[in-house]
């Protein structure tokens, strides 16, 4: 809500300041959001989960209680408001704020805390002293974290941009039970194309596109171990549905993908596409050479599951890299995002890895109980060409 010293004209004039930055010129989504929200700071209305998710990605206000996008698309756009405030913005007179758990948007006077200055004195050996200690620990930091991140020293670059992208499922409403009307996943239904195929061969007008994804456990799991990862090497994680993914974002973004890979849509066409040993083929997956062909399959009971999970490294573009870790199942994605963000686990599989070796795949056996992870084995890498 804007204050009787706050105009019109200068909530715009910052939003403009704001949205032709540096920091939000390559990301044409938080710009959108960020525009929404100021237009309804301007004209008073509240606004609502279900709001955003009608206007901007053509919801239905009744139908979005369970959806993640709306809150993935909210975090990063506060992401991106702190990096520009304490970056380009760090002297605007005016700040743009959005309060965890909220989606209003807050625009007021920047307080100011510096504290007030003092007289100059003559610190000049205290100074270089603290020179020293500062380099100490820049080039301690260097060789111990930018040198040892392995896969994961182009994403923490410093002029890095990162994606990740979270699986989510197809979903279809119009399924009824009685007079009772429901949304479900499931039955081979991927696309637009995969549900007219099935509306045609059961006679099920009725069935169509919900307006709305499923995301497993798997994804604010392995979601929330990236994103503190990221956070821990200092750099900034954009977290988007697997739906949303545009072949665009190859030209400037690192691509993470977590997730099953029945789900990947587009994506799917990267993986394991410099491999001259591992393929695909619909839930399986086989490792081939000369003489013998290996094929691993997921075992799944009512307690019990063994899932395969591969893990891909590979060149996007000149300065671009992927990293996918994707299975059939839920656990061996999470057990291997939590693996490969462990930084003595992961020193301990670069000794596996020939040496030299830059890109790679790997894949694991994860094996459990109710769907929940206890051991995670190697099982077979193989060194791609970067």
């Amino acid at each position: 809500m804007l204050t009787d010293d706050i105009h019109k004209e200068k909530v715009i004039y910052y939003f403009e300041k704001v949205s032709k930055s540096t920091v939000f010129s390559r990301s044409p989504r938080n710009i959108r959001l960020f525009r929404f929200l100021v237009q309804n700071l301007i004209d008073n209305m509240p606004v609502k989960e279900s709001i955003i998710m009608a206007e901007l990605f053509q919801g239905n206000k009744k139908e979005v209680t369970n959806d993640g996008k709306v809150r993935v698309y909210m975090y990063n756009l506060r992401q991106k408001l702190a990096e520009y405030y304490s970056s380009a913005g760090a002297g605007d007179d005016y700040v743009f704020r959005i309060e965890k758990g909220c989606y209003d948007l807050v625009f007021e006077k920047r307080t100011n805390t510096e504290p007030p200055v003092q007289p100059k004195k003559k610190l000049l050996p205290t100074v270089v002293a603290g020179m020293a200690i500062v380099l100490v620990f820049i080039l301690f930091w260097y060789f111990n974290s930018v040198k040892n991140s392995y896969c994961w020293k182009p994403f923490f670059a410093a002029d890095a941009q990162n994606i990740c992208f979270v699986s989510d499922h197809y979903a279809i409403t119009g399924y009824n039970i009685g007079d009772k009307t429901g949304t479900m996943t499931g039955f081979g239904v991927r696309n637009d194309a995969d549900l007219q195929d099935l509306r045609n061969e059961h006679h099920l007008d009725k069935l169509t596109k919900a307006p709305y994804t499923f995301v497993t456990k798997m994804g604010p799991i392995s979601a929330g171990c990236l994103s503190a990862w990221f956070a821990r090497n200092d750099k900034d994680l954009t977290i988007e549905i697997g739906s949303d993914f545009n072949w665009n974002d190859l030209k400037s973004y690192n691509i993470l993908f977590v997730g099953q890979f029945k789900t990947m849509g587009n994506l799917k066409s990267l993986l394991l596409k410099d491999s001259k040993h591992f393929k695909l083929i619909n839930t399986e997956f086989v490792y081939s050479d000369d003489s013998t062909e290996t094929i691993y399959r997921s075992l799944s009971t009512k307690t019990v599951l063994v899932d395969y999970g591969m893990v891909s490294y590979f060149r996007i573009g000149p300065k671009q890299y992927g990293l996918f870790f994707t299975s059939n199942n839920d656990i061996a994605v999470i057990a291997t995002v939590k693996n490969f963000t462990d930084e003595k686990w992961l020193r301990n599989f670069y000794k596996k890895l020939p040496k030299g070796c830059t890109c790679f795949n790997a894949l694991f056996k994860v094996s459990g109980m109710y769907r929940t992870e206890l051991s995670c084995e190697l099982i077979r890498t193989e060194p791609i060409e970067p």
